[in-house]
């Protein structure tokens, strides 16, 4: 949904539904012809107006006796004859003992003078009808911004493409004061004033911007010439290409982040040279908005990134720490091809030495094992400890730890609040490398197993007897960006939350030097799918159960396509687990 739908939709809601004749139900009533609405008491002091009761006219319809005694819109009627406005006396009331044919006076104020008019009163037509076509209406094109507080004159926009409000220069974030020299309140005025000028005729526009005002006028165009200069400039217009990984997270991990919406982009990485680099978005900023768009149910941050081109500026809303915050942001281009990262050597790769202790469940933070001679271990953590926070941004999950070490170099200093026994403890090291650290005892005993099984004897053609070089299989956990490449490569919705309980995994070799046995139990049970991805986002493998629960054991032959990175993934009901495989065949 663009720009223009969304302004389409508002003005199908504003459009006054009650008070539509503003001279009573029946035919029988005295008929003046014009569509009201009330305001709030704020209002009315702003605007000058000592009786808070009265009526503001949105609308005079046409060949009737407001239009004859040219009674305009904006103006604000708070009297009938020696009758006048009161708490639970509104104009229909004012009206409702008048009949077709009597004369009346009007009392109303406009542009802050009072005035009163002499109507004949008529009769409500049965051949009146409504205008539908909304593409022929005058558009002004600007979108509510409600940057401005209620109580002064004032309404913060943004700018359609190719409207008159940008032909005229306005930008996001100016606030138009004054329409055709009416003051402007709040959004209703503005439609008021819209559809009170027909497309064609000129309508002019006092804005502030940083403080200064402006005035300016010029042909008002209609919503259709918009729609078609709108299609027609972004026809030739590069998309926008904001540079960040994201994900979705759950309702629960947004309320303990203090979130109140969870629709929102939750970033786990920044794309080095890009717009949100340049504009300072970080790993853990969550994404809830840009310009007047909001994230919903119906519309998540690509949905919004759609309706921009490369070049534009836009102010980006998010929350950081807990403090909201917006970023003023150039939007450049996406690449013309966007592939998977090298995966980093393990030298290069920041390791805590932690992992998801899945029988510990702890609503505070993430429970951990420790990996022996590990960063973790140096600080002094233990297993069992909860992690609340890394770097002082908060941990609700595993994901959370993922990002937090992803977006680290090796050597800089990971802080660490954990607790342990109802204490809260906190601890700061260098963070070594996965080589730095020795004594992984899942990879040694990955290692172990994979040298046990691979020394493998192969009958050659003259009955020679071939010994087969070792080939290692590693299992690691999986970075925020490789499970970012890995559903943009694959084109498949990999969850962000690897919360899916899988026990003793594991790897071996077989006989055949390309094929490994996988084998791991279920805790839970649930229609069940387990693929094998290259690099490149291609299954190599795909298998599908129907209400499994237990041991799972399989031949798989991917070690044919040779040594390289491979992704196990599993998903059971609406729970996954992601496993980055290192095959290296020497």
């Amino acid at each position: 949904m663009n720009r223009l739908s969304l302004f389409v939709i508002a003005m199908v809601l504003i459009y006054p539904t009650t008070n539509t004749i503003a001279s009573g139900l029946s035919l029988d009533v005295g008929y003046l012809g014009v569509s009201t609405e009330k305001v709030s008491k704020q209002k009315a002091k702003v605007l000058g107006f000592d009786n808070p009761y009265g009526s503001y006219i949105t609308k005079i319809w046409p060949n009737t006796p407001a239009e004859k005694v040219r009674l305009q819109i904006f103006d604000y009627i708070y009297g009938i004859d020696n009758q006048f406005a009161e708490r639970y006396k509104d104009l229909d009331d004012l009206l409702k003992f008048k009949e077709p044919g009597d004369v009346v006076l009007v009392h109303f104020i406009r542009k802050k003078e009072q005035k009163t008019v002499r109507v004949t009163l008529g009769q409500r037509s049965n051949t009146f009808y409504f205008n539908t076509d909304d593409d022929q209406k005058g558009f002004l094109g600007v979108t509510d911004d409600c940057g401005c507080p209620e109580g002064q004159i004032g309404v913060t926009v943004g700018v359609v493409y190719s409207s008159t409000a940008q032909k005229m220069g306005l930008k996001d974030g100016d606030i138009i004061t004054a329409i055709n020299d009416y003051p402007i309140y709040d959004w209703a005025d503005i439609t008021t004033a819209i559809t009170g000028t027909l497309p064609g005729r000129t309508i002019s526009v006092t804005y502030q911007r940083n403080g200064r005002t402006y005035s300016v006028s010029d042909t008002l165009k209609s919503l259709k010439a918009t729609k078609e200069g709108e299609k027609a400039e972004k026809a030739y217009a590069k998309p926008a290409f904001l540079g960040v990984y994201s994900s979705s997270i759950t309702k629960e991990k947004a309320r303990k982040l203090g979130f109140e919406d969870a629709h929102g982009s939750y970033v786990s990485s920044v794309i080095p040279k890009t717009a949100a680099e340049k504009a300072g978005i970080e790993p853990f900023d969550y994404i809830y908005g840009i310009d007047e768009y909001r994230v919903g149910e119906n519309q998540d941050l690509g949905d919004i990134l759609v309706k921009y081109k490369e070049g534009e500026e836009a102010k980006v809303y998010f929350v950081r720490k807990g403090s909201t915050q917006t970023k003023q942001i150039v939007f450049g281009a996406r690449p013309a091809e966007q592939r998977a990262s090298t995966p980093k050597d393990e030298c290069e790769d920041p390791f805590l030495g932690v992992r998801n202790d899945y029988r510990n469940f702890s609503e505070k933070g993430v429970s951990v094992t420790i990996v022996r001679n590990s960063t973790a271990e140096a600080m002094g953590m233990q297993n069992g400890d909860v992690i609340i926070y890394i770097n002082d941004h908060q941990i609700v999950d595993w994901a959370d730890i993922s990002i937090a070490i992803d977006n680290m170099k090796v050597g800089q200093p990971i802080k660490v609040v954990y607790q342990r026994n109802g204490r809260q403890l906190q601890s700061s090291r260098p963070i070594k490398s996965h080589c730095e650290t020795q004594e992984d005892a899942e990879k040694e005993e990955i290692i172990r197993n994979s040298e046990e099984n691979s020394q493998i004897t192969i009958k050659g053609r003259e009955g020679s007897t071939i010994r087969e070089s070792r080939v290692r299989i590693r299992i690691l956990e999986p970075t925020t960006r490789d499970l970012s490449n890995l559903a943009m490569e694959s084109k498949t919705r990999i969850e962000r939350d690897q919360d899916l309980q899988v026990e003793r995994l594991t790897l071996n070799n077989t006989n055949d030097p390309d094929r490994v046995r996988i084998s791991f139990r279920l805790v839970g049970r649930g229609d069940t799918q387990i693929r094998i991805y290259n690099q490149s986002g291609r299954s190599l493998y795909n298998y599908e159960l129907d209400s499994f629960s237990g041991v799972f054991q399989d031949i798989l032959d991917i070690a044919r396509n040779g040594s390289g990175t491979y992704y196990l993934y599993i998903k059971q009901n609406n729970e996954s687990l992601v496993k980055k495989i290192f095959l290296q065949k020497q």
